[in-house]
């Protein structure tokens, strides 16, 4: 899934996470089609944070945010 904006201020933007980044899975699991990302978007109702791999070029790191 790529990453088309960030608003500015938000967990996302403070942690450095830039339009064209990709997000290679969330808490786990894969986002490698818009129903794994729904699905693992679902999967979060109710946490308070999620944990997101991130892809940038050839580098790939993992950060958790909050959930606001």
């Amino acid at each position: 899934v790529a990453i088309t904006s960030v608003r500015r201020g938000t967990p996302a933007d403070r942690a450095g996470i830039r339009p064209g980044d990709l997000l290679v899975a969330l808490n786990g699991i894969a986002t490698d089609s818009v129903g794994a990302f729904r699905r693992a978007i679902s999967a979060l109702r109710g946490s308070p944070d999620a944990q997101l791999a991130i892809q940038r070029g050839p580098a790939q790191y993992r950060l958790t945010l909050p959930l606001e």
